[in-house]
Parts: C-alpha cells; sequence; structure tokens
C-alpha cells in the first residue's frame, strides 16, 4: 500500500492534481487496499446491483451467457462479497463445459454461502462432471437435508442421486 500512497504523493508534488483531490483519490486508494468493495468505495446502491443481477439472469435465461458474464463480472468487479454472480458464472461454465473456470466460481460461491441449497447443489453437479462422485454425492445428500421436498434443487438433487446409483427411496424418511 506504501508503494501506491508513495506514488500518489508524486502526483501531488508534480502539481498535477490538487491536495483536495489528492486527499479524496487517497481515500478510495486507501479503502480499496483494505478490501472495501468498489461498490462501497463509489456509493453504488445495492439496489443497483440487484437490478444488474437481474439482468444478467434474463440473459442467462435466454441463452445470451457471454452478455450475462460480462454484467456478472461487472458485479463481481464492485463487490466481490456477493455471492449470486458466482453462482451464476459457475452455472454458465457448467454449461459450457468450462469446467476449471466453474471450479473456481463455485468454490467462491461456497465460500461465501454455504448454507445456500443452489449452492450446494451446483458444487455438487461439478463433482460429479469432473470425477468427484463421492464428494458430489455428499453434497447432494446435503442439498436433500436442506431443501424441502417441495424445491426443485431438492427434486433435482434426487434424480442425480439415483442416476449415480441411489435407490430411489430418498427423502422424507431419512429427513425426518
Amino acid at each position: 500500500m506504501s508503494e501506491v500512497l508513495e506514488q500518489v504523493e508524486n502526483v501531488v508534488e508534480g502539481g498535477e492534481m490538487g491536495t483536495e483531490e489528492v486527499e479524496v483519490a487517497s481515500r478510495f486508494v486507501r479503502a480499496f487496499m483494505n478490501g472495501q468493495p468498489m461498490a462501497e468505495i463509489f456509493e453504488i446502491p445495492e439496489l443497483y446491483l440487484e437490478m444488474v443481477e437481474e439482468q444478467a439472469y434474463q440473459m442467462y435465461n435466454v441463452g445470451q451467457y457471454e452478455t450475462a458474464e460480462t454484467l456478472l463480472k461487472g458485479v463481481r468487479g464492485l463487490d466481490h462479497h456477493r455471492y449470486y454472480p458466482y453462482i451464476l458464472l459457475g452455472d454458465i461454465y457448467l454449461r459450457q463445459n468450462r469446467l476449471e473456470d466453474a471450479e473456481v466460481a463455485l468454490q467462491k460461491a461456497y465460500e461465501l454461502k454455504p448454507d445456500d441449497v443452489c449452492v450446494v447443489l451446483k458444487n455438487a453437479e461439478l463433482h460429479v462432471r469432473r470425477g468427484r462422485q463421492a464428494e458430489g454425492k455428499k453434497m447432494l445428500e446435503q442439498v436433500i437435508a436442506m431443501a424441502d421436498d417441495s424445491n426443485a434443487h431438492y427434486r433435482r438433487a434426487q434424480v442425480l442421486l439415483v442416476a449415480l446409483g441411489r435407490p430411489d427411496n430418498t427423502g422424507k424418511a431419512e429427513k425426518e
């Protein structure tokens, strides 16, 4: 961080910026270097980020993955603490068979929100696709335990477990 602040001081000494501008720039640099999300630094409203995420989801739904990916990467750049861009990027990468990219995105989503049923399910699917059936089955079991049997993620986890060789008697009896 000291190198960055030193560069800012060099700009000041060169007369390229006034003292007030340097103070503002220094405040932004310090906040960024301390891990504060850019959206917070620049006071971008939460609602705006949610709207961009929703637009990305709409693009995803109509198969415009490149546009969705661009929007999600923008949100992720503004606030790296939001799990949603990571989970949707991971799903896009799974659909595109970009398994290494999917793994990075889905691991980050799991780090940020390990109790989200969709995050667990997508990570389970990734494990299965990468040949790690035992890990995938364990996470699918976790989805079954987390979700209600009317939940689409629960039903998908059941189908995947059956496909992986588990009998179709999953569910309520084991959950209770």
